[in-house]
């Protein structure tokens, strides 16, 4: 039991810091790597997700490569140290759909202040 906690406490420690800091201090090919895990993952969901939410969720994404979502988030994470505490995944969905759908400047501000927000 005692065993079974502390890989619960590690295994959340490790979730905590999936951020802007890890993010600049990885090397290119781990930052190759993050990025196209993140797209496999986002695929492999379909599978045991609700289908018609995963789907609208994809669609948002079309045909957005983990190349573009690894030089968006070197550009997200250099452009603004506020954003540094903002996490992998919610920085990397906001870079996903910002380069398939060009959002406008106010929503992407907007987005970026609440990201900032919910990292605090």
């Amino acid at each position: 039991m005692k065993a079974l906690l502390i890989l619960i406490l590690f295994a959340a420690s490790a979730l905590a810091g999936r951020d802007g800091v890890l993010w600049t201090s990885l090397d290119e090919t781990s930052r190759a790597i993050w990025a196209t895990g993140w797209m496999d993952g986002l695929t492999t969901g379909e599978t045991i997700a609700d289908a018609a939410a995963y789907k609208h969720a994809l669609d948002q994404l079309g045909g957005v490569s983990a190349g573009e979502i690894q030089h968006g988030l070197d550009q997200f994470y250099g452009a603004d140290y506020r954003n540094l505490p903002i996490s992998m995944p919610d920085a990397a969905w906001l870079v996903a759909r910002y380069s398939r759908t060009g959002m406008d400047r106010r929503e992407v501000l907007s987005e970026i202040e609440a990201l900032r927000e919910k990292s605090h």
